[in-house]
């Protein structure tokens, strides 16, 4: 993020993932536990390298900052809580999860997934079931920033090289693409994970000379 920050973010979680957008207030650390709040303010971009044991503690934060009922970080926010579950279940504890929430943060959680994958709603849970659950948020033609963010949550969250490939993929093939999202995100992830660096480096030896001209442009400085 430093990226999601998740923002700036979002305006949290994914900082430098988009620009500051106006109004946004940054959510309250109020009552959050100062561990995984500073993960989830600092380290959200990376997710998938942090102890799985702290996973719980971390998207009670998420739910604790509002971050479901903030319109610009919501998308984001589900994503994740659908992703990361997933992705360590040998560390997400769904009644340590709820009984940490208040009962108005648990029914707000339940509203906010009902329609969405959550295993602690559906244990039945894939990534593939997720990716399919969010046609907008997730679409393979990257035209929002509001689909950018959440391409960056996939990868956060699951440290998948896919999300990676179809950013670039839209960035150097499709028309309508959402340029600018992708030269602000890509270059601030690229510069913070070497994960995203290496991938850039290899995707970039694939492509022609013209192509490898334009990525450059996502090159971080």
């Amino acid at each position: 993020m430093r990226i999601f920050l998740f923002f700036c973010m979002t305006l949290i979680f994914f900082q430098g993932c988009m620009p500051m957008r106006g109004g946004i207030k940054q959510p309250s650390l109020n009552g959050i536990d100062p561990r995984s709040g500073q993960i989830l303010f600092e380290q959200t971009n990376t997710l998938y390298k942090i102890d799985p044991s702290l996973h719980t503690d971390i998207l009670v934060a998420m739910v604790r900052a509002n971050l479901l009922i903030n319109p610009p970080t919501e998308d984001v926010s589900r994503v994740i809580l659908s992703l990361l579950p997933i992705q360590s279940k040998s560390g997400f504890n769904c009644q340590k999860f709820y009984s940490l929430l208040s009962p108005s943060e648990h029914q707000l959680v339940d509203e906010r997934m009902k329609d969405v994958p959550f295993v602690c709603i559906d244990k039945n849970c894939s990534i593939e079931i997720v990716l399919k659950s969010y046609p907008d948020a997730l679409n393979p033609q990257i035209i929002k920033h509001n689909t950018a963010d959440c391409y960056w949550a996939w990868f956060s969250t699951t440290g998948d090289s896919e999300p990676l490939k179809r950013i670039l993929d839209n960035y150097v093939s499709n028309p309508n693409a959402c340029i600018d999202c992708i030269e602000w995100s890509f270059p601030s992830q690229a510069k913070e994970n070497p994960d995203v660096l290496a991938f850039f480096e290899d995707y970039s030896r694939t492509q022609s000379s013209e192509v490898r001209a334009k990525l450059e442009r996502l090159r971080p400085k």
